[in-house]
């Protein structure tokens, strides 16, 4: 697949980051810190499961509790909820529990524990490890967990049965199994326990998938709901990447036009929008490279004018370029109506015939007293409007031109033309135009239209810790 040349699109799922559970979870214990910060603070297990995000709540002191000790302070029963001997237990240790369990959860919770009391046997449909699934389970008297229709199949079921789902289950596995478990028992009752925002999530993916060439999954790699998303975008044959962080982007990113974006429950916004901005400024930094690799000294020239919006762009990039204590030494005049034009063009050296044709010419001056000069003839004025010149080149090449610096003119009488002071030093003309037709060039150049880029070996030019020249 060919390289990109404009930065991606990137569309994020219409629903992705935060849930409401972990909202909650997360603001209670941001809450609790700036409150009650000379205590201790701890979490029964990772808050989220997002180390970006666990790595935020450390830095402000609220950390996860290591191990089942006496100790005092607070401790925050994180989203998936815990088990009632677990409670009974840390109560003990004496710790102050703050619940910021899920209310989806908690409500999931009651109903277990109030159909154990009326003697059903209770189905959990989920991840026999999430923390949820041990929390509820920790309610019911009889219980079994099941994870996929396969055990569905193998399960026998009494008359009175409850079947209840993790919370950010798939939806559609969930329809799958609930369609087996009726077969063996019409009468089972059901309950529709997924979380409204986990199905949303799933179709907003679905929708994106439609719509994109590649997708971004952004969360924990121990977060299931999250990498629930990223295999259901790997099943949909797309190109795709689960990532914790703006670190982890794949290079191979950059084949790719239309980006998707998604993001399980415990994804911060910040992690979100901070992978946003790194697939576009690695796009940016690609398409430097691009422009850089595009931009040749080419000569055949188109004489239809230049748009005023494309000059004003061009310039704006050159004066937009670094320079010694911000001096900005750089002084362009920018020649692209008649006399004028005429005028530079009866100064151009016989070599340079071809830039007669050229609509616009930009005249390029500056004096060393415009910049930094320092110890050992560093006189910046001329670097620095170097730099500048570079910038102009590449967003000329950006916008579809040639752009030729040329030396090959006679800078007195120019100067004198256009009252430029003796002291300035008229360092190039850079020679504007669309490409055109090559026939009024010479065989020599119009040979070099067509020649591969030369340069020197890289360790003529570059050598690493010490000169070696």
């Amino acid at each position: 697949m060919a390289k990109r040349e404009d930065k991606p699109e990137i569309i994020r799922a219409e629903v992705m980051g935060f849930c409401m559970g972990v909202k909650k979870a997360l603001s209670r214990a941001l809450k609790l810190a700036e409150e009650q910060g000379d205590s201790p603070i701890y979490t029964l297990g990772p808050l989220i499961h997002n180390p970006v995000a666990l790595k935020y709540l450390e830095e402000r002191g609220i950390r996860e509790l290591k191990e089942d000790a006496p100790g005092r302070g607070f401790l925050i029963i994180r989203a998936h909820g815990i088990p009632p001997a677990e409670r009974e237990k840390y109560a003990s240790l004496g710790y102050t529990l703050v619940d910021a369990t899920c209310p989806r959860v908690l409500k999931s919770q009651r109903i277990v524990k109030e159909y154990s009391r009326k003697g059903y046997f209770i189905v959990l449909v989920g991840d026999k490890e999430h923390s949820e699934i041990v929390g509820i389970k920790g309610y019911a008297r009889d219980c079994t967990v099941i994870s996929s229709r396969w055990e569905a199949e193998k399960l026998s079921l009494p008359e009175k049965c409850l079947v209840l789902a993790q919370t950010t289950y798939s939806q559609e596995e969930y329809k799958e199994i609930i369609t087996i478990l009726k077969t063996k028992n019409p009468e089972c009752i059901i309950q529709q326990s997924i979380c409204p925002a986990t199905e949303k999530r799933q179709e907003s993916l679905s929708k994106l998938l439609e719509v994109t060439e590649a997708v971004v999954v952004v969360g924990g790699k121990n977060s299931a709901n999250t990498t629930r998303l990223y295999k259901r975008a790997v099943a949909a044959g797309k190109p795709a990447w689960h990532i914790e962080s703006a670190e982890e982007l794949p290079a191979d990113l950059a084949d790719y036009k239309r980006i998707g974006i998604t993001a399980g429950a415990s994804t911060p916004d910040w992690t979100i929008k901070e992978v946003e901005t790194r697939i576009l400024e690695e796009a940016f930094m690609a398409n430097i490279l691009s422009e850089i690799e595009k931009r040749r000294a080419k000569r055949a020239l188109d004489t239809r004018e230049i748009p005023s919006d494309v000059l004003d762009r061009i310039i704006n990039a050159a004066v937009l370029a670094p320079s010694c204590a911000n001096k900005q030494p750089w002084r362009f005049v920018v020649v692209s109506k008649e006399p004028e034009l005429s005028k530079v063009k009866e100064h151009l050296s016989g070599g340079n015939y071809w830039g007669k044709k050229s609509p616009t010419i930009i005249l390029v001056a500056t004096k060393r007293d415009l910049d930094c000069q320092l110890d050992d003839s560093r006189d910046y004025a001329l670097f620095d409007t170097g730099l500048s010149v570079m910038n102009l080149l590449l967003q000329a090449t950006r916008e579809g031109l040639i752009a030729h610096p040329i030396a090959g003119f006679e800078p007195v009488p120019l100067k004198k033309t256009f009252g430029i002071p003796e002291e300035y030093i008229l360092i190039t003309l850079v020679i504007l135009g669309y490409p055109g037709d090559e026939s009024y060039l010479n065989d020599k150049h119009r040979e070099q239209e067509h020649e591969p880029r030369k340069r020197k070996p890289l360790g003529e030019a570059v050598n690493f810790n010490s000169w070696g020249f």
